[in-house]
This record gives structure tokens, sequence and C-alpha cells, in this order.
């Protein structure tokens, strides 16, 4: 998700315009040197400018895997992530600058601004840690629950038995993703003679993966926002095994983007403590309970007024 006045600031090019927009926004950091399945140390993209290594960075994720020489392993970061991980900076030279590529657009950011984007990142990381240890402090657990029956293995059998009946060589892609009340799923099947078919996933097999969310929601953990399938239908129905990934920690790929109250209505209904949110969770956080703040004195305004 791109805050709205991130190609604005990045135009204007002004470190004070630009802090809040890019610490906010989610973008792409293209990874190397990976095996084929994306395992391995990896390395990151540069390109030298003006004698400066200047890390690539892409707003469109599809953008970014359609690049030739990129491919298409990545990390999915916060503007805040980028500038204040470990890892990140650990594989790149100091004195860094960013090549950012939007469409037909590149914008580069020298050294200099990095370095001062960079330092409000961390004090903007930093106070957004204090605040979120302070609003959602870890909850008290009563003794170690019982496994709920589609834990592990069991969920990839019984997300396989929902599976309709496809030819051999059927290529099926499935994604649902889950916050608050919010609720996006793709289905893409390609047919052994080329044919795409795309739509929703069956509903038996939406309603198999939600029952599983809700079950397994942990308290201080929160519950799973993404479960994916990607397979190849053999001579016979797959019977499960890891036939289905569960995303704890990324921000889904929404199309269309969901309102940041979605996320504040998936703490209500879902808490994390502070200790379980990635950075990205905690700048909706941020910018949902700004808006409802914001509503809030429009709404005592108009009551004044009245």
């Amino acid at each position: 998700m791109l805050h709205p006045d991130l190609r604005a600031a990045l135009a204007a090019g002004d470190v004070d315009t630009l802090s809040w927009p890019w610490c906010a926004s989610v973008v792409h950091l293209p990874l190397t040197k990976l095996n084929k399945d994306g395992g391995g140390a990896g390395s990151l993209v540069t390109r030298s400018i003006k004698k400066a290594p200047h890390l690539r960075v892409f707003l469109d994720e599809a953008e970014l895997q359609s690049t030739p020489r990129i491919g298409s392993f990545h990390r999915r970061l916060t503007g805040r992530e980028l500038l204040t991980d470990p890892l990140v900076l650990s594989l790149v030279e100091p004195g860094f600058g960013l090549a950012i590529t939007d469409g037909d657009r590149e914008t580069k950011l020298g050294p200099g601004v990095i370095a001062e984007l960079r330092q409000r990142a961390q004090t903007s990381l930093a106070d957004a840690r204090a605040r979120a240890d302070q609003s959602y402090p870890s909850l008290p657990v009563a003794g170690t629950e019982e496994l709920n029956p589609l834990s592990g293995h069991h969920l990839g059998a019984a997300v396989a038995e929902t599976l309709p009946d496809l030819p051999a060589g059927t290529a099926v892609v499935a994604v649902l993703r889950c916050v608050g009340d919010q609720v996006q799923s793709l289905w893409r099947q390609t047919n052994p003679d080329g044919e795409v078919r795309a739509g929703d996933m069956p509903t038996e097999m939406q309603r198999v993966l939600q029952e599983h969310r809700e079950a397994n929601a942990a308290p201080n953990v929160g519950a799973w926002l993404t479960a994916s399938m990607n397979l190849r239908i053999g001579k016979s129905k797959p019977t499960g095994g890891s036939l289905v990934s569960l995303n704890w920690d990324h921000e889904p790929a929404w199309q269309p983007e969901v309102p940041p109250s979605a996320y504040a209505e998936e703490q209500a209904r879902h808490p994390r403590s502070a200790d379980w949110m990635p950075d990205w969770m905690l700048s909706r956080l941020d910018e949902a309970y700004q808006n409802q703040a914001h509503q809030n004195q429009a709404n005592h305004s108009e009551g004044e007024r009245q």
C-alpha cells in the first residue's frame, strides 16, 4: 500500500514532505543470487550513480516481476523498514542512495537525503514502538490451548477435499486475504489447453479456510492474514500435506486496497501484542486511529454548529 501523498512527495524531493509518506508506504526491494526456490543468502540489486551505490526499489510489485534481469524474488517492506532493518543495512555499503522505479519514471534519492530520511525513520520507529508497547501490551494466556483439529497438515487435507474436479495438468493459484471485516479471494486456473479461468475461490474452500483462521487465532499473536495455494493437478487429487501456505506477518496484496480501519477492526477481533506487530501494521493502525480522531473532531465541530 502506497501513501496517497508519496508520488507527489517524491516529485518534490523535499525531506520534510517526503518523510512520513515514505515511512508509511510499502515498497518492493528486489533480491538476486537466490536458488530457484528463493532460498539462499541473496543479494540486493544496486546501481552505481555518481560513484555511490543506489538500491533499486519498485513501487509496484507487478512491475518488478516483469522487469528483465530483476526476477521475481523480492522483499515487501515499509519505507521505514528499508531504512532501518539491520538485514537490509548489512547487505549494502554505507552511504547508499535509492533508485525508485514507478512506471516510466525513476526518482533518485542521493546518500545525503537517505541519511536524513534514515535518521527520521529511526525516530519514527522508536516512537511507534513505544506507543505500541503501551497500547498493545501482552495479554495473559491461561495455559496451553489444545490445537485445533485443522492445524498443520490437517488443514491441507481439509482444503484438498474442497477442490473441484479438474483435468490432470491443470495449474491452480488460489488466495484468500482476510483482515477485520474485509475478505478478498482469488481463483485462477490454467487448463491443459492453455485456457485461463479466473474468479472467486470456491465457497466451500473459503469456508474451511475462514473457520481455520478463526479457530487458530491466538492471544498476542493474532490470526493469519493470507492463505495461498499454488499447485498442478496430477492423475489424482492432492491429499493435503503442505498444500496451503499461511502468512501471518506480511501485508496482503489487496486489490483494491482496504481502508486502514480494517486493521483496527482486526485488532479488536484478534488482538496482537506489540511484539507480534510488523512495522507496516503499526503504520496502518496509526492511520486508522488518526482518521478516527479527525472524524471525531469533525463530528464534534458539526455538533457545536447545530
